[in-house]
């Protein structure tokens, strides 16, 4: 439970930086949560300041949102969060698991093949049909970016915990 003066720390900091975060990106709250492993209810949470970040959502939130700089952004997340950062314990459900490289892929694919059927139904009136695919296209391949992203990150951090928010080092 979160208490009035912490919330207040949390909105002013961590909080206003996931929003605009998400915001910069794109994303709604459901496709944000999604592709972080989260549910809806807890990025919510999190961007009103009524719950405390792990270090978990951070990190998996920083690569959906910083998929270029994702340790940085990680970083500044946790800088934010203070003292209010807690220690990762996620227990997710198999339908907010974060995608695998491998299941984005599948699913670009299994867009891909679903588009061409379409495409010979819709015959020669293919505007809004060729508008729809190029978004879902786009979403598709930016999975599959935010899922890379993601397995190299953890990978590296996997590799090289000492570097982390409680490395000592400043980010700034």
């Amino acid at each position: 439970m979160v208490d009035d003066v912490e919330r207040e720390h949390l909105l002013q900091g961590v909080a206003a930086r996931l929003v605009w975060l998400r915001a910069r990106a794109g994303y709604s709250q459901e496709d944000a949560a999604a592709l972080a492993g989260l549910s809806r209810t807890g990025l919510g949470k999190l961007e009103h300041g009524r719950s405390r970040p792990t270090k978990d959502s951070l990190r998996d939130l920083a690569s959906v949102y910083a998929p270029d700089h994702p340790q940085v952004e990680y970083w500044n997340l946790c800088k934010l969060a203070g003292t209010s950062l807690r220690d990762s314990h996620r227990r997710l459900s198999p339908a907010h698991k974060p995608a695998t490289v491998r299941t984005a892929t599948d699913n670009l694919k299994a867009v891909l093949k679903t588009m061409e059927r379409l495409r010979v139904k819709a015959g020669p009136d293919l505007t809004k049909f060729d508008a729809g695919a190029a978004k879902a296209i786009a979403a598709a391949e930016q999975a599959v970016r935010i899922a890379q992203a993601r397995e190299d990150l953890l990978q590296r951090l996997r590799e090289n915990p000492e570097n982390g928010p409680d490395s000592g080092e400043n980010v700034g």
